[in-house]
């Protein structure tokens, strides 16, 4: 009875690292709406790992690279209204996607969803507790393409 009781649980506890194993690899797959979406909420953080999902073509334009002078000149327009960057972050939410396939190397994502202030994580808890801040609707068709097996913003929203 006790030896029954150890394989019926040592079993289920395999059953649940496998299922875990598949999801977290079917979670990782690159396909465009991740990457479109993942590269959406760099964008609106200013967060420079934006620049990891840019394609290679459009990553440098006159060799500066297009995320950093997009941060830079952020950061310049916030200090020009007295502000730090961190009040012109914004939280992308609601987000879906819809992906058109150009061919097995080029895609379009429209990425729809709301974005709202978010200068820290506790700041978006209170904004929507006591209706602070506007909400904006964001309404983007993103552009990649396949580089060296992994989908690239080639155009969009910078």
């Amino acid at each position: 009875m006790q030896m029954k009781k150890i394989v019926t649980i040592a079993l289920t506890i395999l059953l649940g690292i496998i299922l875990q194993v598949i999801f977290v690899s079917a979670d990782c797959q690159n396909k465009p709406n991740r990457v479109a979406v993942a590269f959406a909420k760099a964008y609106f953080k200013f967060d420079p790992s934006m620049s990891e999902f840019i394609c290679e073509e459009q990553k440098f334009v006159d060799d500066v690279d297009v995320a950093e002078r997009y941060i830079n000149l952020a950061e310049k327009e916030a200090k020009a209204q007295g502000f730090s960057i961190n009040f012109l972050k914004n939280k992308l939410y609601h987000i879906e996607t819809h992906t058109t396939f150009i061919g097995d190397n080029e895609a379009q994502v429209k990425l729809t969803g709301k974005k709202r202030v978010s200068i820290n994580s506790i700041y978006e808890y209170i904004a929507r507790i006591f209706f602070i801040g506007e909400t904006h609707e964001v309404d983007e068709t993103i552009k990649l393409v396949k580089e060296d097996g992994k989908w690239k913003v080639c155009g969009g929203l910078l």
